[in-house]
């Protein structure tokens, strides 16, 4: 859905499809992708890389470390 978060990993829905967060919003997303999947944006690698980054397992490590360790 397009909030904080996935509009950042999906740079505002040029690698992915971001849909209002509604149900009605989820509803017009899904009849989209179903009526023609391939407009909808393929995610890449590059989007994969961008939520590593804000959002990887290796990010939540070092915070929890960052954590106990004061």
């Amino acid at each position: 859905t397009r909030c904080s978060g996935p509009n950042e990993v999906l740079s505002k829905g040029n690698w992915g499809l971001l849909v209002d967060t509604s149900e009605s919003g989820i509803y017009e997303g899904l009849k989209t992708f179903l009526k023609s999947p391939n407009s909808v944006p393929v995610l890449s690698s590059e989007t994969l890389s961008i939520y590593n980054e804000f959002y990887g397992l290796e990010l939540y490590i070092k915070r929890i470390k960052k954590l106990l360790n004061g």
